[in-house]
């Protein structure tokens, strides 16, 4: 647990340093702990205000894979996810390091659908023996949509 909490420093020094360069990002979140199974979209403060959620943190889900805990939870492609397990979250990173630790229980998860706060709970897969463990956090460039 130790590992993934420093992996997910890392991560999150990175992309304070890296990413903001990158105007449009698509997060593919495949920790280094325990699945939650979303992809998740890189937001500004005002898409996430137009979307109902704080300005200063919340994550976009892009996508839900099938059969994932997110899925079994109600997760939605457009929800915006706010806190995991009590801790707020704005990037991949941060959902991560609330990730960490978690295999095969239950986590909290708030997020805003429609504008309207809600409450969920996720039950993480149980992590095996011999599953691999390094890192699985993948940043996919997704092309630029010129504006109209």
């Amino acid at each position: 647990a130790e590992d993934a909490r420093a992996l997910a420093e890392q991560y999150r020094e990175l992309e304070l340093e890296r990413l903001p360069q990158l105007d449009h990002m698509r997060i593919r979140l495949r920790g280094s702990g325990p699945r939650l199974g979303v992809e998740l979209v890189r937001t500004t403060p005002e898409l996430r205000t137009h979307l109902g959620a704080p300005e200063d943190h919340g994550v976009l889900v892009g996508k839900v894979l099938p059969g994932s805990a997110a899925e079994k939870a109600g997760i939605k492609v457009g929800d915006v996810l706010t806190t995991v397990d009590g801790a707020e979250v704005s990037s991949a990173g941060g959902i991560l390091e609330a990730l960490a630790d978690k295999s095969g229980q239950g986590v909290d998860i708030e997020l805003v659908r429609d504008g309207k706060g809600m409450k969920v709970r996720a039950d993480l897969p149980k992590l095996e023996e011999d599953e691999a463990t390094g890192p699985r956090a993948y940043h996919v460039p997704v092309p630029r949509v010129p504006a109209i």
